[in-house]
Formats: C-alpha cells, structure tokens, sequence
C-alpha cells in the first residue's frame, strides 16, 4: 500500500473516475475496496482490523480506570 492522501490516490485499475460531485466518494470507496483486497484473499493487510480496534479500546478503557483512582490497571493478552 503506498501511503499517500486518499485525494492524492487513484485506483490501481487505472479506471477514469466520473467526473461529478461524487467522484471523491467514489475515488475513496474504490481505494477501500483496494486496501481490503489481500484480506479476502487471507493475506496480511495495513488496514486495521475491528481486532485491532478492540485492542485499542482496551488501552483506552484502562487509561479512563487509572486515571479515575483505580491505579495501574494490568491488561491481559
């Protein structure tokens, strides 16, 4: 995945975008489907998971609690 600005992005097909109102929603939905490709296929992919969000918003949880007076807060793997 090269990381640029979805503006600055064009789909790998090499497909002209439409030129209308909707052509950045519709640049970025195929830039979505792009990114997500290897995934369907079971390869890795730089697109974070809903694992990955899950994992995050256990970080957050636990600052929220230690900042709230529980103290260190210990997650588990």
């Amino acid at each position: 995945m090269i990381d640029l600005a979805p503006h600055e992005r064009m789909p790998a097909s090499g497909i002209a975008l439409p030129a209308r109102r909707s052509a950045s929603a519709i640049r970025a939905l195929a830039l979505m489907l792009e990114d997500w490709l290897p995934a369907f296929e079971g390869e890795p992919t730089a697109v974070p998971t809903l694992v990955d969000g899950h994992r995050v918003q256990r970080v957050v949880d636990a600052a929220h609690r230690s900042s709230a007076g529980e103290g260190w807060v210990t997650l588990e793997t």
